[in-house]
């Protein structure tokens, strides 16, 4: 059948899976795939992560503390966030708009220097100064808390997590 405008029904045009009228009358309904496949490409692939960090965290805590295998261990995603914080500061293209977002100030900032300064300066006096059994280190209390193998996954999955936070805020400021 065919109508006086021509086809009766909508053509799809391209691959973008826009609907194109053929006539007088037919509506232009964009295609929603695109969204929905980029979501699940996204949902893919932070499932993917967590599960590849699960699994590093998993064999990060079979080494032994303080050996070169738990050094590397250590060492890999660190070397990855500064990467990840390279590019995101070098590479990204800035716009007007960008340049407008609004940056951290020394006002924002100075809780996070002066917690970062109290937390180095105990470490250090209690390294130098004190036995650890009287006042011990946040890296001997970690020690102490991780003696099992399952806990000490989870908390090096949380460092992890910490760490990307860390370096998706950084990004977030400076895209």
């Amino acid at each position: 059948m065919s109508s006086p405008t021509g086809s009766i029904g909508p053509k799809v045009h391209g691959s973008r899976g826009r609907r194109q009228g053929g006539g007088h009358g037919e509506l232009i309904v964009p295609a929603l795939e695109g969204r929905e496949s980029k979501a699940s490409l996204h949902r893919g692939l932070v499932g993917s992560a967590v599960g590849v960090a699960a699994l590093y965290s998993w064999f990060a805590a079979l080494s032994t503390p303080f050996t070169s295998r738990a050094d590397v261990m250590t060492a890999l995603p660190l070397i990855a966030a500064l990467v990840a914080v390279v590019l995101f500061g070098h590479l990204r293209p800035r716009g007007t708009s960008e340049r407008l977002a609004s940056r951290p100030t020394g006002r924002r900032l100075w809780p996070w220097w002066a917690a970062l300064g109290v937390v180095g300066a105990w470490e250090l006096f209690c390294y130098f100064e004190l036995p650890r059994f009287e006042h011990p280190t946040f890296s001997s209390l970690y020690d102490s808390a991780s003696s099992s193998q399952p806990f000490k996954a989870v908390l090096f999955f949380g460092w992890l997590v910490l760490g990307w936070a860390i370096v998706r805020a950084y990004g977030r400021v400076r895209s």
